[in-house]
């Protein structure tokens, strides 16, 4: 496990793994293979990255901390199909790094103050992901993973698994880490669809939708979606899913609404009432 002198930055929200046993079990989960890019977010001192480099057809370790940068440059020198990039991962365009007509995957050791921006950043970029890998603070995990009806279910889990099947592996002990972080953390796996398990027709609407939903979770969709969609789109879509809470509803059920409601704001009224109540089931 290599050593540092280097003091983690609070600012950089850093945690250094520094226990080679965890660092295995994370690359032998990920299970690096001989044809693979792999994008590593956030390497901090390599404990991952020294076990993948040399064994994958191109590891592209990003590190925003320059020092760090400099340091794990100099030390895979000469190591084939290592690239160290000193760069903020949520300004990466993940386009440009993978190999024409394939996908990238991701690994990574998230700071838990952007876990969320760094998720959504990469759903935005799934057609180019294969999977992705990240250690994230066992809350953020949860949130991902969680299902209908429970109080970590949100926009995470939606956005995730409107796209990908996603796992939460193991959790991971604060004692692993330098410094030792005040809460427990998490393996979460995601294995990005070739398309989104149902079609959103207009994916800005939707994510405006989704956002405001469970922005007022404890309020019926009729309610909280008033200032996003008005008064009058809402009666005029005599939907009864409307009387339910965000929470309450599947992935697939968010989906149908979003679409229904996008058609009646764009001003395709007729036929909105002809599918009442019939709603697909959970993917």
């Amino acid at each position: 496990m290599p050593v540092t002198g280097l003091c983690p930055k609070r600012s950089l929200g850093q945690h250094f793994l520094v226990d080679p046993n965890v660092a295995r079990k994370i690359v032998r989960a990920f299970a690096p293979q001989p044809g693979d890019t792999v994008v590593e977010i956030g390497p901090g001192q390599g404990a991952l990255t020294e076990l993948i480099a040399g064994e994958v057809r191109r590891l592209i370790a990003v590190e925003l901390d320059r020092t760090l940068a400099a340091e794990l440059a100099e030390r895979f020198r000469g190591v084939p199909g290592v690239e160290v990039v000193e760069a903020d991962f949520l300004t990466v365009n993940l386009g440009r790094l993978a190999p024409r007509g394939e996908r990238v995957r991701l690994l990574g050791n998230i700071p838990y103050n952007i876990s969320g921006p760094l998720i959504f950043r990469v759903l935005e970029q799934v057609g180019v992901v294969q999977d992705m890998m990240l250690m994230l603070q066992k809350e953020v995990a949860l949130r991902v993973v969680a299902k209908p009806g429970s109080k970590q279910y949100g926009p995470l889990a939606v956005h995730s698994q409107l796209v990908a099947d996603v796992r939460l592996l193991f959790e991971v002990s604060p004692q692993v880490f330098r410094p030792k972080p005040k809460v427990d953390s998490a393996i979460v796996h995601w294995t990005f669809l070739a398309s989104p398990r149902l079609e959103v027709e207009d994916r800005g609407f939707f994510s405006k939708f989704v956002r405001a939903a469970f922005g007022q979770r404890r309020k019926v969709l009729r309610n909280a979606l008033a200032r996003t969609c008005g008064k009058t789109v809402l009666d005029a879509l005599h939907e009864p899913l409307l009387a339910r809470r965000a929470e309450q509803l599947t992935v697939a059920e968010l989906v149908q609404l979003s679409n229904r409601l996008a058609r009646c704001m764009h001003g395709e009224h007729s036929g909105v009432s002809q599918d009442r109540g019939d709603h697909p089931a959970q993917p």
